[in-house]
C-alpha cells in the first residue's frame, strides 16, 4: 500500500513527493511530505494517512494535510490540518483522488482566490487538556455595544459535579435559564467585551499572552490585573485560578471564549512608573488556557427539532407517569417545554424498568421525583415541579387518594372542589395517562379550561387510544369494548398474590405509539388543526410494520343539538365494502352506543350480510341472522352496544334519501320490538374516484341531516 501512496502523489500533476511515505507504527498511520505548486507560492504538507485506509477515521476525516503557513484561513484547524471531508470510497486510487481533489478546491477557493465562506465558521480554539465546558445562552448584543466599559463582573455556576459550568450573569444582566438552574449557587469572575474577534493574521487565535498585546485595550488588562491582585492579596481564591469570560460579536450576537488564569503563572506584570504613577503593563510569553464553550441558547438548544410553540409555551400537567406518562414527558422535554407539572403517588418497581423511562438504581424510589430530576438533566430550560396525588373532587363529595404503600380512597362530603378547580385550570395542557377512570371521570365533569388528552394503550400494545373534550369515560369504555371485541382482555400477573394486574407490551411496542400520538397532537396544535379522539394502530402486513391512525370524526344535527362520532377506520371499511360490490347498491347495519347525555352517538362498528339482493339501484337484506348477531353483542356488551340504523350505497348517485329509505327509517323507528324511536340513516354516494357520505336521524316523522362539527 506504501507503493501505492508514492506512485500516485509522484504522478500527479502540480504535486511533488518530498518525503516519501513510511509507516509510523505506534500512531498507526502512514506519514509522508509533498509539496504543491499554486499561483501564489508553493505549499509543503504533512500528510498523514491512517492505516484503516480507504476508509476514515472515527471522524468520518481520512487524510490529514497539515501546513502550518495556512493558520489563519477558512477551515484550517489549530494545529495547521485542513479540514476536508471526500466522499468515501472502497478502491484505493479513487479515494486518493478524492482526498486530493478536496485538498485542490480548498486551495484554489480559500488561498488564491480568498474567498469568504457563506457560513460563519467559529475559530480554532486550542483548549487546554482536560478543559472544563461553559455553557452560555442569548443576551441582547446592543448592552455591550453601549456599555461604558467593555469590562466587569460575571456570575456562573458549577453544574453536574462540577463536570462543566453554566453562564449565570454578564454584568447583572441574567441569563435565560430554567429557575432550579438560576437558584443553583453562583462564582463571581470578569468579563471582557472585544470590538471583533479575539484573532490575528486572519482568524488565527492566539496561544501565548504576548500575542494579546493588540487585541486587548489598556483599560482592560489594568482590569484584568485589578482582578488578580485583589484574589493574590487578599487570598479570596483557594482554587489557585480564576476565569476570564471573553466576548466578541458574530452575527448581532455576543459570544464568548473562556480562559483560565492561574495565579502563580500569572500572565500580566506591572512595570509600576513610581514617578509618573502609571501602570506599564507586559503581555508575558505564557500560554493561553482556553476552555471549551457552548452556545446553547434555547433556539439553538432545540434547533435540531422541536415542538410547537404552542406546546412549549405552555404550563403542562402529566397525571400518571408510568410507561405512557414518563414517555410523554421525556419527549416533551426534548420537544422544547419549558413548565410541566407531573403527578403519581407510585414508586418504581422492577417491573416498570422493562417499559418506562426508569434505571436500576431508581427501584422503591418515588417516581415524581425520579423522573424530575431526569427531566431537568435533558433540557436547562424545563422548570418541573411534582405533586404526590390529586384529589378527586367532585362537588358534593370528593375521592383523596394519598402516598402509601396502598391507595386508600374514602368518600367524603363537599372538600376542596375550588381548590381543585382553580389548581387544574391554571394548565393549559393535560395528558392524563393514569388509566384511572374515576379521575377521568372527575376531569371530565369539571369542565376544565385547558385542553385534556387521556392517553392509554390496550393489550398487547395493540392500539393508542387518545380521547379529548367532553365525555371522555364513556368514549373509551365503549370504544376499548369494541376494540376487544366484547371480551375482557387477558392481562398479565406478576407472581402471585393479590395485586392489580398490567398490560403486556414492551418499550419500544409503546414508544412507538406514543412518539406518534405526541406527534399528531403536534401537528394539529402546529396547523390549528381541531382537536378529534383518534385511535392509533401498528399493522403488520406481508411481514412489513406501519403505524395508522384513524379518527373518529364528529358530526351534529343543529336542529336538536344531536352529536354523531365515527372513526375513520369504519368509514374505510365501509368505503372498501362500497367499492368491492361497484355499481351495484350494497349496505349493512350500525351498531353503538348512547352516552348518557342523551344527545350523543358513537358509532362503534358496522355489521354487513352475506345473504342479500342488489342492483344498481336496489339493495335488500336478509334479516335473521343479521338480527341474531347484534342480539349476541347488545347481550355480550350488557346492553352498552345497541341497533342504531342503516347503512347502504347511492353508486353514480346523489346521497339524498328516496321515499322507500324514508319509510323504512319510519318502520324501524315505530317498531316496538327494535326499540329505537330515531334510527340513523347512512347513505354513501360515490363513484370511482370519491365517497360522499352523509347521516340521517329520524325523529318527529322527519329525516334530518347532519353536518360536519
Amino acid at each position: 500500500m506504501i507503493q501505492e501512496f508514492n506512485n500516485f502523489f509522484e504522478n500527479r500533476a502540480n504535486v511533488k513527493l518530498i518525503q516519501k511515505f513510511k509507516e509510523k507504527q505506534k500512531e498507526n498511520v502512514f506519514f509522508g511530505i509533498i509539496e504543491i505548486s499554486t499561483s501564489k507560492e508553493n505549499l509543503i504538507f504533512d500528510v498523514e494517512i491512517p492505516s484503516t485506509f480507504p476508509f476514515g477515521k472515527v471522524d468520518n476525516t481520512c487524510i490529514t494535510f497539515m501546513c502550518k503557513k495556512l493558520l489563519g484561513y477558512p477551515h484550517i484547524n489549530y494545529d495547521g490540518s485542513v479540514c476536508i471531508h471526500s466522499e468515501s470510497s472502497s478502491d484505493t486510487e479513487q479515494r486518493l483522488k478524492n482526498e486530493i481533489l478536496c485538498l485542490e478546491e480548498w486551495i484554489e477557493k480559500f488561498y488564491i482566490k480568498e474567498e469568504k465562506e457563506e457560513h460563519y465558521y467559529y475559530l480554532q480554539i486550542p483548549h487546554e487538556k482536560d478543559c472544563i465546558s461553559l455553557l452560555f445562552s442569548d443576551l441582547p448584543l446592543h448592552y455591550f455595544k453601549t456599555h461604558i466599559q467593555s469590562y466587569g463582573y460575571t456570575e456562573f455556576s458549577y453544574i453536574q459535579n462540577n463536570k462543566f459550568m453554566i453562564l449565570q450573569s454578564v454584568d447583572g444582566q441574567n441569563l435565560f435559564w430554567s429557575e432550579r438552574i438560576k437558584k443553583v449557587p453562583k462564582i463571581k469572575t470578569i468579563w471582557l467585551f472585544l470590538n471583533k474577534e479575539p484573532i490575528f493574521n486572519k482568524k488565527q487565535v492566539p496561544t501565548s499572552w504576548e500575542q494579546f498585546h493588540k487585541i486587548l485595550s489598556y483599560s482592560q488588562i489594568n482590569f484584568i490585573y485589578s482582578a488578580y491582585y485583589r484574589l493574590e492579596m487578599f487570598k479570596k481564591n483557594p482554587l489557585g485560578h480564576f476565569y476570564l469570560l471573553l466576548g466578541y460579536e458574530i452575527k448581532s450576537k455576543p459570544h464568548w471564549e473562556f480562559i483560565k488564569l492561574q495565579i502563580k503563572k500569572f500572565p500580566i506584570r506591572n512595570n509600576y512608573n513610581k514617578r509618573e504613577k502609571i501602570n506599564n503593563y507586559t503581555l508575558l510569553d505564557v500560554p493561553i488556557l482556553w476552555q471549551k464553550t457552548y452556545n446553547v441558547s434555547y433556539e439553538r438548544f432545540f434547533g435540531r427539532g422541536k415542538l410547537s410553540n404552542k406546546i412549549t409555551e405552555s404550563k403542562v400537567l402529566i397525571i400518571g407517569i408510568g410507561a405512557i406518562g414518563s414517555q410523554v414527558a421525556t419527549i416533551l422535554a426534548r420537544g422544547g417545554i419549558k413548565n410541566i407539572e407531573i403527578i403519581d403517588f407510585d414508586s418504581i418497581s422492577p417491573g416498570n424498568l422493562c417499559r418506562s423511562e426508569y434505571f436500576l438504581p431508581h427501584i422503591d424510589d418515588f417516581k415524581i421525583i425520579t423522573l424530575q430530576n431526569l427531566l431537568i438533566n435533558i433540557s436547562p430550560y424545563i422548570d418541573v415541579k411534582i405533586q404526590p396525588y390529586i384529589k378527586k373532587t367532585l362537588k358534593n363529595h370528593y375521592i383523596d387518594v394519598k402516598i402509601q404503600p396502598y391507595i386508600k380512597k374514602t368518600l367524603k362530603n363537599h372538600y376542596n372542589y375550588n381548590e381543585n378547580l382553580k389548581y387544574l385550570n391554571d394548565f393549559d395542557i393535560i395528558f392524563d395517562c393514569s388509566t384511572d377512570n374515576e379521575l377521568a371521570f372527575v376531569l371530565d365533569k369539571m369542565g376544565l379550561k385547558g385542553k385534556i388528552f387521556n392517553l392509554s394503550i390496550t393489550n398487547k400494545a395493540n392500539e393508542l387510544l387518545c380521547l379529548t373534550g367532553k365525555n371522555i369515560p364513556e368514549y373509551k369504555h365503549y370504544t376499548i369494548n369494541a376494540i376487544n371485541n366484547y371480551e375482557k382482555p387477558k392481562l398479565i400477573y406478576e407472581g402471585e398474590g393479590c395485586q392489580y394486574p398490567t398490560f403486556e407490551a414492551s418499550y419500544v411496542d409503546i414508544n412507538s405509539l406514543v412518539a406518534f400520538a405526541i406527534k399528531n397532537i403536534n401537528t394539529r396544535f402546529e396547523n390549528n388543526i381541531n382537536f378529534n379522539n383518534f385511535i392509533i394502530r401498528p399493522i403488520e402486513k406481508e411481514n412489513n410494520y406501519s403505524i395508522q391512525l384513524f379518527d373518529h370524526i364528529s358530526f351534529v344535527q343543529k336542529e336538536y343539538n344531536l352529536f354523531l362520532v365515527i372513526s375513520t377506520e369504519t368509514i374505510t371499511q365501509i368505503k372498501e365494502l362500497s367499492s368491492k360490490h361497484y355499481p351495484k347498491e350494497f349496505g349493512g347495519v350500525l351498531l353503538g352506543s348512547y352516552l348518557s347525555d342523551n344527545h350523543t352517538l358513537l358509532i362503534t362498528q358496522i355489521l354487513e350480510t352475506s345473504e342479500y339482493k342488489n342492483s344498481q339501484t336496489m339493495f335488500t337484506r336478509e334479516s335473521e341472522k343479521l338480527n341474531q348477531k347484534i342480539k349476541d353483542i347488545h347481550q355480550k356488551t350488557d346492553g352498552n352496544v345497541v341497533y342504531v340504523g342503516e347503512w347502504h350505497t347511492h353508486p353514480n348517485s346523489s346521497p339524498d334519501y328516496s321515499q322507500t329509505d324514508f319509510l323504512a327509517m319510519k318502520s324501524i323507528a315505530n317498531d316496538n320490538q327494535i326499540m329505537t324511536k330515531n334510527p340513523i340513516l347512512l347513505i354513501n354516494s360515490f363513484d370511482l374516484t370519491k365517497h360522499n357520505l352523509c347521516f340521517y336521524v329520524y325523529k318527529n316523522n322527519n329525516l334530518l341531516k347532519y353536518e360536519n362539527y
